[in-house]
């Protein structure tokens, strides 16, 4: 129940102030100025959603290649006596590096 109220109170204090802020603002200031505010907010919440990149999908597939990456080379260093072994090298190595191209390419992008 502890839990419970603090995510209620957390929850609703955001709320309320939101609310006493704009009836008080429009009670010294008039309608105009938090409507204005609001809708200057609201403009640039869109503007900001069609201009900036999804960093948060870019984020994710970087951490998917990086993840990649990191499973090839664990493969590569668990299974390093049978490619020395075998003479697997150069297939390890070209393997590697185009992972490693992809994660690199995606991180200059994202930049």
């Amino acid at each position: 129940s502890d839990v419970f109220a603090e995510v209620f109170s957390q929850s609703l204090k955001p709320i309320v102030d939101f609310l006493v802020y704009s009836v008080e603002l429009s009670r010294v200031q008039g309608l105009a100025t938090p409507l204005t505010l609001y809708g200057w907010f609201a403009f640039a919440s869109c503007v900001s959603t069609i201009t900036l990149p999804p960093f948060g999908e870019l984020a994710a597939t970087e951490q998917k290649l990086e993840g990649q990456f990191r499973g090839r080379h664990s493969d590569l260093i668990a299974n390093s006596e049978q490619v020395a072994f075998l003479g697997g090298e150069r297939p390890e190595k070209e393997v590697l590096d185009k992972q490693f191209d992809l994660l690199l390419a995606h991180c200059k992008r994202s930049e």
